[in-house]
């Protein structure tokens, strides 16, 4: 009977002191559980280039940037838009356009980022080289998630309706298509009976959109016409530094 006992405490003892390991283990790893762990400032050296990049997430959408050493008329300096889903970060600078990448937290300090080359049919990434990003040490520390809020004049009620291009059969365009956008980044396109959640950002007079699963990601620049109407221009690229765009779609506020 002793012995039955002995062990009962045993194991109870071993239960208490492994959920206690997990627990700071947990603890000590904050930054992994965050939806977002890029709020705040973090650097990345760019040998290449002789610089270092800094980085100021922000919780709508955008982020600061600055090139060390780079004077500011010389684009030293500037603002782009980002968003976070899953492992996966989005980004965009009017210079750049957009661009993909997978992360990895490492620790509450450093979060490897990788960039995506291609994403193949189905989803799959092609992934291209990995840079570690270091958390400033003047950054804020946050241990905790903080919602997206993002403001834009695609926000309100209604979905904002529009006939999308077909380009594998031009003469039968996509009539009818919906989207509504919510202000913590997520949305919602629906054409007869399909529908695809997304996410977006904005900046500027930019909006970029991301669809997980498929890790498709796409930019637009747009122009507000009136209060229910608002013009939508495809970005098929960026050229010596200059946006390239494509065809331009009507959305209007049903």
């Amino acid at each position: 009977m002793k012995k039955v006992i002995f062990a009962s405490l045993l194991f109870a003892a071993f239960f208490s002191v492994a959920c206690n390991d997990d627990k700071k283990e947990l603890e000590a790893n904050w930054l992994s559980a965050l939806n977002n762990p890029f709020i705040g400032k973090w650097k990345s050296d760019i040998p290449s280039a002789n610089t270092t990049l800094i980085f100021d997430y922000k919780t709508d959408g955008t982020f600061a940037y600055e090139m060390v050493g780079v004077p500011a008329e010389q684009g030293g300096v500037g603002v782009g838009g980002y968003l976070v889903k899953d492992n996966i970060q989005i980004t965009f600078l009017e210079f750049e356009g957009i661009a993909g990448y997978t992360f990895k937290v490492i620790d509450n300090n450093t979060i490897d980022v990788t960039e995506i080359i291609e994403v193949k049919e189905g989803g799959e990434l092609v992934l291209g080289s990995t840079s570690p990003f270091t958390r400033v040490v003047s950054s804020m520390v946050i241990k905790e998630n903080r919602p997206n809020v993002l403001i834009n004049p695609f926000l309100g009620e209604g979905k904002w309706v529009g006939t999308i291009p077909n380009v594998e059969d031009p003469e039968h365009p996509f009539e009818g298509v919906a989207m509504t956008f919510e202000p913590d980044g997520s949305g919602l396109t629906t054409f007869g009976e399909l529908a695809a959640n997304f996410n977006y950002f904005i900046v500027g007079n930019y909006l970029a959109t991301f669809v997980s699963g498929e890790n498709e990601y796409e930019s637009y620049s747009f122009s507000v016409l009136d209060n229910n109407a608002i013009e939508v221009t495809e970005i098929t690229g960026v050229k010596d530094g200059s946006i390239v765009f494509g065809n331009t779609v009507t959305f209007i506020r049903k």
